[in-house]
């Protein structure tokens, strides 16, 4: 089984995941769950759920993944490493928290906020490049600027503090 964390607006819940001949299996807290799984075409794949087809579509949006079926949008983000390290010592790394952290290795392409600027939840702050792909990463909680670790330019590895938002 995998790691694996969704998040629906603030809330995030980590889980675990394999996918063998075509069976999806999910465990999330003590509930083990199997789904039939059949792909569709590119990004769309149907589930057996309680003798129900459900189409879910299924869109890359660089470190997540994004989940649209029955009315319902999840963000999924595979855990790395690092991330799991994170989260056993108190939580999943950036969930919840003002801390901004470079999810991979990469380079600082824009800093779009400086120190004291007030942020709401899903503003833009940073922007890395990594894999020849922009990642825009957004404030995670509303508050202050306190504290910017980079600059533009700058090369930075996989866990890297970025930024610090204070929280209202």
């Amino acid at each position: 089984m995998k790691q694996a964390a969704y998040k629906k607006q603030a809330e995030v819940t980590e889980f675990e995941w394999g996918l063998q001949d075509k069976i999806l299996r999910v465990k999330l807290a003590d509930q083990n769950c199997e789904f039939q799984c059949e792909r569709v075409t590119d990004g769309v794949y149907d589930i057996m759920w309680q003798g129900k087809r459900h189409r879910l579509r299924v869109a890359d949006l660089g470190d997540e993944k994004q989940v649209l079926g029955h009315g319902t949008d999840y963000r999924i983000a595979f855990l790395s490493d690092l991330d799991l390290r994170r989260a056993s010592l108190g939580g999943l790394a950036g969930a919840g928290s003002g801390d901004v952290i470079s999810k991979m290795p990469g380079k600082v392409l824009d800093v779009k906020v400086n120190v004291g600027d007030d942020v709401a939840v899903g503003d833009a702050l940073v922007v890395v490049e990594a894999m020849k792909m922009q990642n825009e990463l957004k404030a995670e909680v509303a508050g202050k600027v306190a504290e910017i670790c980079v600059e533009a330019g700058q090369s930075v590895e996989g866990g890297t503090l970025l930024l610090k938002v204070e929280g209202v």
